[in-house]
């Protein structure tokens, strides 16, 4: 129903958030700082933004994803109750039953 359809909604909304605000601002402060450092310009500049930003953006949301794609398909316990309830407590739930590492993980 309803319910099931928007449980997703909220998580995918902050991630959306996160991924903007870092490939965004994440591009703009990699290029003042590559630039002021190595002092190169144009499309190398450009290229090198770009890459530092797109690494720094999955490294970001890799475990905003895993959480977000548990929350949405998660059922309802024996007693009608979700394991999962936000982003932040579903990833350390996930970090403390299966380990750190396994919020970097390509499958879940």
């Amino acid at each position: 129903g309803a319910k099931a359809y928007m449980a997703g909604v909220v998580p995918a909304i902050l991630r959306a958030m996160i991924v903007n605000m870092l490939q965004v601002g994440g591009y703009d402060v990699a290029k003042s700082n590559i630039q002021n450092s190595t002092g190169i310009c144009g499309v190398a500049l450009y290229v090198s933004s770009a890459l530092t930003a797109g690494f720094v953006c999955s490294a970001a949301v890799l475990p905003l994803d895993l959480a977000k794609t548990r929350m949405q398909n998660q059922r309802a316990l024996a007693d009608g109750t979700m394991l999962y309830k936000s982003l932040p407590q579903t990833i350390s739930k996930i970090a403390a039953s299966e380990g750190t590492r396994c919020t970097y993980a390509v499958t879940s």
